[in-house]
């Protein structure tokens, strides 16, 4: 009888067991369905990006919180400090005769941050899915936002207030001169330079931006102190005067069409230019630690001199159809490229030895296109077109666009290889053929160039997605710009920017990858009548098809009340002002429906911040004048 009641006893545990076990199963179930559920398309507790709390927040709601926090930390700006002296930067140009040159110093990609942080929890594996979410409830995870500086720019606002208290280095150097007939050198003391240590500046900024709270900057100088001693310059004393005693030293250099050039450098250059040198600089020698060199502005100068005389660009063979088949238009061209440091190899090594004549030393640069490569190119039709209009742009800026168009006609991309256009577009000079444009940055006026650019970054966008290739790299312009307004429905939202900040790190780039398997190459086409372009890749068709859906506009604010802003850049009196402009934010998917069945999509969001109309107003407190508008852009 015990033995029946134990198994009774037994039987009664192990059932009361598994149904607590499945009554808390089905609870723990329930709560996990429940709170799965309630963050299906919201962000998992204890997450933030950059400090700030986005959890629970949809897609859009988070992107909205962080790029509020980052147009304040935009329009608050940062201030610099050196010894005491404080003064402000502003972060954004506001007003320009092209809004291309309407940019964020600070630029931060909102997007890949709100998504990072959507994506914990919500992974395609559900096991991984379930336990991030899990996780969520017992740990805080925190995004760190990306930022790209415009360090070029940064450091010249930074020059322009602080630019007095840096000074160059004064190398050692000989002193020459003669007293019937007889050659003497003295040797005057190298003095150190000191500069601001604008690589730590950028390393300051980019972790203070992750919190969007810019910190007041204190600035750092740099010494520049490798000079060469005044007793081992004096080493040098007779093989400077054996060098300059055995001038001039001429440069020479034949073309591939047989024209000659030589270039001399007489007894007096060499006595301007010579300094003693050591350790890297003396880079023509692996075994000498102290030598004679040439003050490297001067090198400079010579090179620019010779590369204005032999240089030239390699041109591309441009195609185009004739009955269905590729056929050549314009034959390619190879290019020469002064090669500096071979040259200032050549250059150092005749100095040190009893020649006086040598070669400069040149490269062929080969184009990306040769006449006979178009029949092993598998070039055979248009995989895509892209379309844009610049209506309304100014003389300036239509050139801009033509000169850009021109450069980046017949790019060749090969299959399975990533390029930027930025690379391709350089350099940004009045010498290469941009012109000039105007920009406002706090309550000054500065000249910029190269205004037009994001409309070939945009064009080249649109004809990329249309041929389906990979896009790795778009950033959207700051301002919603009536010339990137999408073709389909006049939304905003289909715009690619591009600007240089100065660092091949951090440019801001339309990049793209050619992953099919043959060559595509871009022809672009300007109808400067019709103020429109025309973008088509060509290449062979893989079956794919690319489009993208029309630009949503999730949301709009209004530009707000004129800013004034008081300067001594314009004539007392007057006024010149920019336009303001609404912001938005946007939406569109990208997709590429492939010839197996299968498909990608991916998700461009954009966020455009508003900027009120700002007029800068001439000031002279002697002699006050009625103000007259001037519009900059209209």
């Amino acid at each position: 009888m015990s033995h029946e009641k134990t198994g009774k006893s037994f039987t009664y545990t192990l059932l009361m067991s598994i149904g607590v076990s499945s009554f808390a199963f089905l609870v723990v179930a329930s709560c996990l369905y429940f709170y799965t559920g309630a963050y299906s398309d919201r962000i998992y507790p204890h997450i933030e990006i950059g400090g700030i709390p986005v959890s629970g927040m949809t897609i859009v709601e988070a992107q909205t919180t962080i790029e509020e926090a980052y147009t304040q930390m935009l329009d608050t700006g940062f201030d610099v400090d050196f010894k005491g002296d404080i003064r402000h930067i502003d972060l954004q140009t506001t007003g320009a005769t092209d809004p291309d040159l309407i940019y964020d110093l600070i630029s931060l990609e909102v997007t890949s941050a709100v998504q990072n942080a959507y994506q914990i929890g919500h992974q395609d594996n559900p096991v991984f899915q379930l336990s991030s979410a899990v996780g969520q409830l017992f740990s805080t995870t925190s995004i760190r936002p990306e930022f790209t500086l415009a360090e070029r720019q940064i450091t010249e606002l930074i020059r322009d207030e602080f630019g007095e208290h840096e000074y160059r280095k004064q190398p050692t150097d000989f002193l020459f001169s003669e007293r019937r007939g007889e050659l003497s050198v003295e040797i005057i003391e190298g003095r150190p330079g000191e500069a601001f240590d604008f690589d730590l500046v950028m390393r300051i900024l980019e972790e203070d931006a992750k919190d969007f709270h810019l910190k007041t900057l204190h600035l750092a100088i740099v010494t520049l102190d490798d000079l060469v001693s005044v007793e081992d310059a004096e080493t040098l004393i007779e093989q400077a005067i054996d060098i300059t005693s055995g001038a001039p030293l001429t440069l020479t250099y034949t073309s591939d069409v047989g024209k000659d050039y030589s270039w001399k450098i007489s007894n007096d250059d060499l006595m301007n230019w010579i300094i003693p040198v050591s350790g890297e600089d003396v880079f023509w020698s692996e075994t000498e630690e102290l030598a004679i060199g040439i003050e490297e502005e001067q090198m400079g100068e010579l090179f620019d001199e010779i590369r204005d005389e032999i240089d030239i660009n390699p041109i591309n063979a441009k195609f185009e159809l004739e009955d269905g088949k590729v056929v050549n238009f314009l034959g390619s061209q190879e290019g020469v490229s002064l090669n500096e440091e071979g040259t200032a190899n050549v250059l150092m090594v005749t100095l040190q030895s009893e020649n006086r004549t040598a070669s400069i030393v040149a490269d062929t640069v080969q184009p990306d296109v040769k006449t006979g490569d178009v029949n092993d190119l598998g070039i055979t039709e248009v995989i895509g077109v892209g379309t844009s209009d610049f209506s309304g742009s100014d003389w300036n800026r239509i050139q801009n666009i033509k000169h850009g168009a021109s450069k980046i006609n017949g790019l060749l991309i090969p299959p399975g290889e990533t390029t930027g256009l930025v690379k391709h577009l350089r350099p940004f000079t009045l010498a290469d053929g941009y012109f000039i444009g105007y920009s406002i940055i706090g309550d000054e006026i500065k000249e910029d160039v190269g205004g037009g650019l994001c409309q070939i970054g945009t064009t080249t966008f649109r004809a990329a997605m249309n041929s389906g290739l990979t896009i790795e790299q778009r950033r959207n312009h700051s301002l919603v710009v009536s010339y990137y307004d999408d073709p389909s429905n006049g939304n905003p939202g289909t715009d690619a920017t591009l600007y240089d900040t100065g660092n091949d790190n951090t440019v801001v780039d339309l990049v793209i990858t050619n992953d099919t398997e043959n060559y595509v190459l871009l022809q672009t086409e300007v109808d400067e009548p019709n103020r429109s372009l025309t973008f088509s890749f060509w290449g062979t068709s893989d079956g794919r098809k690319g489009y993208y859906t029309p630009p949503q506009v999730l949301s709009r604010t209004g530009y707000g009340e004129t800013v004034y802003k008081e300067t001594t850049d314009i004539a007392p009196g007057t006024t010149k002002c920019q336009i303001g402009y609404n912001g938005a934010s946007t939406s569109f998917d990208y997709i590429v429906e492939y010839a197996d069945g299968t498909t990608n999509e991916q998700n461009f969001s954009s966020y455009y911040r508003a900027l009120p109309r700002i007029c800068l107003v001439g000031i002279d407190p002697d002699a006050p004048e009625e103000l007259e508008v001037e519009d900059i852009v209209e």
